[in-house]
């Protein structure tokens, strides 16, 4: 696996970030061997900048599609730490506050726990309290519907799709009464 799209910033770098962006280039192509990874990228950051961005390997292993540090890829998980820091930017700016009711700032649908006796709070959905129930992620293979779109029609269902929308219910709890990890 070589480095494709690597791009190093033009920020002077240290010996220290040059020795680790030349370990990584030496590094990352091993460990995809070692686990088949078919290709990934990353971004290095230190000194509060990107110094490095980099794809290896192949973003579509049939069409031989090169991984770049520019191939867009599904988030995963890790969606929701982006989502809870711009969240929290915004209540430190006063622009939200941690217990308002969700739907205070939804205007294309709104989100009702049929279990609960409040409303869900933003605190509620960041610390997995909302009552939703764990999903099995939710994940498809087709592009996904726009995102308004999809959570519409996502908190009205009963139960979560996968298994013919049979074993999963939606909401298990009241808001607020037990931790339960939820992709929605």
């Amino acid at each position: 696996n070589r480095c494709y799209g690597c791009r190093q910033t033009q920020v002077d770098l240290g010996p220290s970030d040059a020795r680790l962006i030349e370990a990584l280039k030496a590094f990352i192509p091993h460990v995809m061997r070692q686990n088949n990874t078919p290709g990934l990228n990353l971004a290095v950051a230190r000194h509060g900048r990107v110094i490095w961005e980099a794809g290896f390997g192949y973003a579509d292993l049939a069409k031989r599609t090169p991984m770049t540090a520019r191939t867009v890829l599904r988030s995963g998980s890790m969606g929701k730490t982006y989502t809870a820091t711009a969240v929290m930017q915004l209540v430190e700016r006063g622009v939200m506050g941690l217990d308002d009711p969700v739907n205070r700032y939804l205007s294309a649908f709104q989100i009702t726990n049929p279990l609960g006796d409040r409303e869900v709070t933003l605190r509620d959905l960041l610390t997995h309290r909302s009552g939703l129930s764990s999903d099995g992620a939710g994940s498809d293979v087709a592009p996904p519907k726009p995102l308004g779109e999809f959570l519409k029609g996502a908190y009205v269902r009963s139960h979560f799709e996968p298994y013919g929308g049979t074993v999963v219910p939606l909401w298990s709890a009241k808001a607020g009464e037990k931790y339960q990890y939820s992709n929605l």
